[in-house]
């Protein structure tokens, strides 16, 4: 007859690692939800107001799932390094969300940014970060670099 042995460490830890696989899953999620968008609205010049809409949506999405400092709570996590780098060049998807949404016609960008106050303390946060400062790019040269793209690349298929 075998032998029942009792759990474990491995057993203890195994709703922590389905915790953790869970919430990579939502940031891949997310990410995977904005980056279309994103980059209909920063590569293409044929965005359209449901694009815009759209994009707004996969944000409050973003917003309403981070409850703490970062997407998992109190620590960093792969689900942070999943979705970040589509919320980079903030202000400039705000510009274009701007131009391209006919709604938002008298907003600024800071008004418009107000919409999503914990992807922004979540964007500073990270943005803090040691690798993500060696590794980051200005915004400025961003938009430069993207002028150059939409001049040359055809109108993108929905």
């Amino acid at each position: 007859m075998p032998t029942v042995k009792p759990p474990g460490v491995l057993h203890a830890l195994i709703p922590a690692a389905h915790a953790v696989s869970r919430a990579n899953e939502t940031a891949t999620h997310m990410a995977r939800a904005i980056a279309h968008l994103r980059y209909k609205l920063c590569y293409t010049s044929d965005s359209t107001k449901a694009d815009a809409d759209a994009f707004k949506v996969a944000l409050s999405n973003i917003e309403k799932a981070l409850t703490g400092p970062y997407l998992m709570g109190e620590k960093l996590s792969l689900a942070d390094l999943a979705l970040f780098p589509f919320l980079n060049a903030w202000d400039l998807m705000m510009g274009r969300l701007l131009k391209v949404d006919s709604g938002a016609a008298g907003d600024s960008l800071k008004t418009l940014d107000s919409q999503w106050p914990n992807i922004l303390k979540y964007r500073q946060l990270m943005s803090q970060q040691p690798f993500v400062m060696k590794n980051a790019f200005q915004d400025d040269a961003y938009a430069e670099f993207l002028e150059t793209r939409i001049a040359k690349k055809p109108a993108a298929k929905s």
